[in-house]
């Protein structure tokens, strides 16, 4: 994410710099140069997602199965707002903005629905599109945004209603909290992981007990004797959970570099015995 944010915020090229470089106070320079970018990427994405989320306020969503919202909304970062929203509510999601006389916007999508064939099936109306399955960038006049949206929902209505349902996938059942370091190590041998090779998710149902693991209480982390959990954003289960019979939860082991060496587990999903989402 780092070496990405510069081109994201300023088109600044910087990052390839790093790699170029030979003396070791250049190099702690440009570093820092890129932790500044990344958070100002970080806080642009979370302005446009917060500004997007107030937009859907008023759209009808239960009866919808696409999302296509215009805004002002950074060029550079339109893919990662596309992609949380479209994990958020999944359905395909296009984010656009104004660039001239255009809409400049980038697409994503879910399981079952290829985004790529979306456009094409509305490609007399588009300046220029490309991409696959998952993922798609579009130009379009702005006179055409209107029709983008009525056409696009009716191909998803072709789709059985299952389709907006998301599945979660496990490849390992555990009993109890494994090792996560010996568990990250024999799950490395599968690797490279990416599109068609998911990393593998592990699921474990038990009784836990959360604690958080921010000063913000935004996220929250479950302590165990073989490895740490994390949930990002996950102060939303901590009531239910501290007086729930159980839980289900599906994670990833991760090696955490971040000052020393440690070895964890990112939660992906949870599903505590009796929560009722908002």
């Amino acid at each position: 994410p780092r070496l990405n944010a510069p081109a994201r915020v300023d088109g600044n090229t910087y990052a390839y710099t790093l790699f170029n470089v030979t003396a070791e106070e250049d190099a702690e320079k440009i570093c820092a140069a890129l932790d500044s970018a990344n958070a100002e990427r970080q806080n642009n994405v979370k302005h446009c997602y917060e500004n997007a989320l107030q937009e859907l306020a008023s759209y009808k969503l239960y009866s919808k199965r696409t999302i296509i919202i215009k805004g002002r909304y950074d060029l550079g970062i339109l893919g990662l707002v596309a992609q949380k929203l479209s994990v958020a509510f999944y359905r395909p999601v296009i984010v656009l903005a104004e660039d001239g006389e255009y809409l400049k916007g980038s697409g994503r999508s879910i399981e079952g629905i290829n985004i790529h064939d979306m456009l094409t099936s509305v490609s007399d109306i588009l300046e220029s599109y490309g991409g696959h399955a998952k993922a798609a960038g579009l130009t379009l006049k702005k006179d055409n945004f209107r029709e983008l949206s009525s056409r696009m929902e009716s191909y998803a209505e072709k789709f059985p209603a299952e389709t907006f349902i998301p599945e979660y996938r496990f490849d390992i059942e555990a009993s109890d909290i494994p090792d996560a370091k010996r568990i990250y190590s024999e799950l490395e041998k599968l690797a490279p992981f990416g599109m068609g090779n998911p990393k593998p998710n592990i699921m474990v149902n038990g009784k836990f007990r959360p604690e958080y693991l921010s000063a913000d209480r935004k996220h929250i982390c479950f302590p165990n004797k073989t490895a740490k959990l994390k949930l990002w954003n996950g102060a939303v289960y901590k009531s239910t959970l501290d007086n729930s019979a159980g839980a289900a939860i599906l994670m990833e082991a991760e090696k955490n570099m971040f000052k020393d060496i440690s070895y964890e587990y990112t939660v992906k999903h949870i599903e505590p015995e009796g929560f009722v989402p908002d």
